[in-house]
């Protein structure tokens, strides 16, 4: 049952489709261009005059390389996920292909754990009765 359950809440969630890349701007770079501590502005980004040649963002460099292993660590989870998802739909082909034997099936269950706490049950209450005399 908990299998089932499992396996209907990950068919139910489909992995997320990777976002698109946005399309370009007129104005942005069109290259990466590193900005180093202490050195001036690379000529592909700043003209004689000292303007910028292109609109881009400076982003700190452990800040970038969290982001660059966050999108690594995402597509591992995705596949990992679509693996696990495959895994768990072959469990339940296996589980529904089968024959249940009868004390299996959830009446023999339901029978057993009554039997099981009944038996309980009187035992307690023979002991008790046993300690009080």
């Amino acid at each position: 049952m908990i299998l089932m359950l499992f396996v209907a809440t990950s068919l139910a969630s489909e992995v997320p489709p990777k976002p698109e890349v946005p399309l370009p701007t007129s104005s942005q770079c069109t290259q990466n261009i590193p900005l180093s501590l202490g050195k001036k502005a690379p000529a592909e980004l700043v003209s004689a005059d000292g303007m910028l040649k292109c609109g881009a963002i400076a982003v700190p460099t452990s800040e970038y390389a969290d982001l660059l292993s966050i999108e690594v660590w995402a597509d591992q989870v995705a596949a990992h996920y679509v693996e696990r998802t495959k895994l768990l739909e072959l469990e339940l082909e296996w589980h529904q292909g089968r024959e249940l034997k009868w004390w299996q099936k959830p009446n023999a269950q339901r029978a057993l754990g009554f039997i099981e706490a009944t038996a309980i049950l009187g035992a307690s209450a023979w002991l008790y009765s046993k300690l009080e005399d």
